[in-house]
């Protein structure tokens, strides 16, 4: 106990708290909020013009026209200097936005588009050698895919097998289950070949991605092996390669995995680990579990971890809860979708100056701390990203000295009203 508490104190010593005078004079401050009260204003009134769908077909129509017309793959961000830098990620995020899509409204023109991104991953694939492991980011010059990071880790793993169950789950058609399965094949086979330890096509280990069934690995990585053996074995039919899996099944049940993915977070006087964007991870990896195997474990996994963000109210997690129980969404989250503007960049926000609620020190998250509220924000007033659903909701200020010259792509909002409609439908 005394180890544990210096260890503590020392930590504490090390934590960075930040806030707008860090970055703004007294009077620059008063100027910075009166612009940034006014950007938001004018969000909110955006955000209350137009319906959920009209927003969902207005990031639709950005995200489809920024693809290529053969290699569907998606940029992180709008923004002319990264035109050319692809990610394989941010296409996936958005071919699990289109697999919900399809669960509702059964258009053709979306299970082409699904079938066009899935055949493009298989394309990123074959660019360093068709083994299962993919570059990524890329950029496609002449027709052509070319690597510009071939790095990937295990986390990617479980973004795309969250796009390929529920492709599974709400679209039914035979050609491309076939393709799924193809491909996950070769993933599979890909982690057998080196125990669950993550390589690079030229054999290289890819760090913190090392899955291989050990006493002393971290509790998020025992989940990370959990979910994707589940995964595979729900997709796999090679008799060969089912057995394989169901040996390191086996072993990581004797070591104790179901219980170990019961604790995924720490607390402990302000300190907060992981970040929001490892538990969006894991939220995922438990639905993939989940829904691959209908495992118990997977379920009382997800009540344990979102003990930690309930009051968050975060609209992803609680979908995700939601799908794991067979419940309809709440109506709150149509409502805090309602308050989600089509206009989302980059541009700085502060609100600690005008905000009638209280006001309290976050926790330090990557011994980092900054200002929060005790609800949520609406999203207009938010400082806004790439992604929100993996960051915290009760923000207050951000993006400090930005103009707002990056535009995000509105994946985060497809993804969760297009899901929050399926389970809807599949409850109906």
């Amino acid at each position: 106990m005394k180890y544990l508490l210096l260890t503590h104190l020392l930590l504490l010593t090390s934590c960075s708290f930040y806030e707008v005078s860090d970055y703004y004079s007294e009077e620059e401050i008063h100027q910075r909020a009166i612009l940034s009260s006014k950007h938001t204003e004018a969000l909110k009134m955006e955000a209350e013009k137009y319906t959920l769908e009209e927003k969902a077909l207005h990031f639709e129509k950005i995200l489809t026209q920024s693809m290529h017309p053969k290699l569907k793959f998606l940029p992180k961000i709008i923004h002319p200097d990264q035109k050319n830098s692809l990610r394989i990620d941010t296409t996936l995020l958005f071919l699990s936005a289109l697999a919900f899509k399809y669960g509702v409204t059964q258009n053709e023109k979306d299970k082409l588009l699904i079938e066009q991104i899935i055949d493009a991953m298989w394309s990123a694939d074959e660019s360093n050698g068709l083994d299962g492991y993919l570059p990524y980011k890329i950029a496609i010059h002449n027709d052509q895919i070319k690597i510009l990071t071939n790095e990937t880790h295990e986390n990617v793993y479980a973004q795309f097998f969250f796009a390929y169950l529920n492709i599974l789950k709400y679209v039914d058609d035979t050609v491309i289950k076939q393709k799924i399965k193809k491909h996950t094949t070769l993933i599979a086979a890909h982690f057998l070949k080196d125990n669950f330890t993550l390589h690079d096509n030229l054999g290289a280990e890819v760090p913190y991605s090392d899955l291989s069934p050990s006493s002393s690995s971290f509790n998020n990585r025992r989940l990370s092996l959990l979910a994707l053996i589940d995964s595979l074995q729900s997709i796999v039919e090679d008799p060969t390669t089912q057995n394989q899996l169901k040996v390191t099944e086996d072993l990581i049940y004797q070591k104790g995995y179901p219980e170990d993915i019961l604790d995924l977070t720490f607390n402990f006087v302000r300190l907060e680990f992981p970040t929001h964007s490892s538990s969006w991870l894991n939220i995922l990896k438990i639905y993939n579990g989940c829904l691959s195997s209908g495992k118990d474990m997977y379920k009382k996994a997800f009540t344990q971890l979102m003990q930690n963000y309930q009051d968050e109210h975060n609209p992803f997690f609680e979908l995700i809860g939601h799908a794991i129980s067979g419940e309809s969404p709440s109506p709150e989250i149509k409502k805090i979708l309602k308050t989600f503007p089509k206009t989302l960049t980059n541009q700085e926000v502060i609100n600690t100056q005008s905000y009638q609620g209280k006001i309290i020190c976050g926790d330090y998250v990557k011994l980092k701390g900054t200002y929060e509220s005790l609800e949520p924000l609406p999203i207009y007033q938010r400082p806004l990203n790439n992604y929100l659903w993996k960051r915290n909701q009760m923000t207050l200020d951000g993006n400090f000295k930005s103009s707002g010259d990056k535009a995000f792509t509105g994946i985060d909002f497809l993804q969760a009203y297009w899901m929050m409609r399926a389970l809807e439908k599949n409850n109906n």
